[in-house]
């Protein structure tokens, strides 16, 4: 399976539990009924759970602290079933609409997918 990977960071001048609603509510079900459309064969939404060793990590580790509100993750079975969805008519309407509702609660300037594949250790 490929993956996308957009770490979600929500928009500034949206309230927290109003981002939790949209996000992992709202956009969880219109991405439900337009997933075969994308031929999304898995979703899944990480929520940050905010504590105060994310600091401590990141000072360990040199680098400023900045936490998306979470972290979403679309599968599909292959390559090529992800470039199809950017080709078919309906799977590029499906795109849109969710593109559009994504506006409602993410700072778009700073989300940036990337494409994958998981490698289980443990």
């Amino acid at each position: 399976m490929i993956k996308i990977t957009y770490s979600i960071f929500a928009r500034p001048d949206v309230p927290e539990g109003q981002i939790r609603t949209l996000w992992m509510d709202e956009h969880r079900a219109l991405l439900q009924r337009r997933a075969r459309a994308r031929g999304i064969v898995r979703y899944v939404q990480t929520l940050r759970s905010p504590s105060p060793i994310e600091l401590k990590i990141a000072r360990a580790r040199g680098v400023a602290f900045e936490a998306p509100s979470g972290m979403a993750e679309l599968y599909w079975e292959s390559i090529e079933a992800l470039e199809t969805s950017f080709e078919r008519p309906e799977a590029i309407a499906a795109y849109r609409e969710l593109l559009e509702d994504e506006k409602g609660f993410t700072a778009r300037s700073v989300a940036s997918p990337w494409i994958g594949t998981q490698r289980q250790v443990i």
